[in-house]
Formats: structure tokens, sequence, C-alpha cells
């Protein structure tokens, strides 16, 4: 009876709601020459500009100022080369560029002017 008791209660608490916002994570895009680059299959691009933005889900885009960036290259589960790390948005990916074979991954996390503003994603690349 006790059992029973007690799952009663975990499913009362579980059946709240609690309050969750439905606007998705900060994204981060990739430009090259003002152009938003395709990160969901293009190939390595030797100089992009990062900018780290809200997800237009949540109403009006808002763009956060840049502060710094990691860059792993990775090959299936494994980072190719050891963290890139920018403190500019504009990203100069030549070392990468003979390392990388189609089906790696660029992911890159960046961080905005506070903490809370921070984003990432994960470039897959091409040939």
């Amino acid at each position: 009876m006790k059992k029973l008791g007690m799952l009663l209660g975990v499913l009362v608490v579980c059946s709240r709601a609690f309050g969750q916002t439905k606007c998705p994570n900060n994204v981060v895009r990739v430009y090259q020459n003002g152009q938003e680059v395709n990160t969901k299959g293009s190939a390595l691009i030797p100089k992009i500009n990062l900018a780290i933005t809200s997800d237009p889900a949540c109403g009006a885009a808002t763009t956060y100022p840049f502060k710094h960036a990691e860059i792993t290259l990775i090959r299936g589960k494994y980072p190719v080369l050891p963290i890139y790390s920018v403190t500019k948005a504009e990203v100069d990916l030549t070392p990468f560029k003979k390392w990388y074979k189609p089906g790696d991954r660029l992911f890159i996390e960046a961080w905005g002017g506070e903490a809370a503003q921070r984003a990432q994603v994960n470039w897959i690349l091409d040939k």
C-alpha cells in the first residue's frame, strides 16, 4: 500500500505544469561575405564570420555581441585536432583545410557578452 501511495504522489508531482518557455536556445550563424552558409552539408570555407542570434521562433531576432568561440573538427565520435579557440568573430579556418574529410563535423560553440548568451552549431562538412 505504501508503494501505491508513493506512486500516486510521484504522478501528481509529475503532472504539474512547470514554467518553461517555448523559445529555443540561441544559435550560431556562419557567414561568408555577408551570406549565411548552409551548415548541413557544405564544404569547409577558409574565412568565415560568426554571429550569435536568438532563434527566430522567439519573436524579433536579436544579435548578441561576440566574445569568444571554441571550434573542434570531429570525425565520427572523436576530435581530429585540439580545440581551436578564437576571440574575434572573423575566423580563419585555413589550418583545418588539410585535415578535414567529407562527413566530418565542425562543432562551434560560441559565447556572447554574457554567459547566458551561449550557442552552438554542428556544421556537417561536404566535399
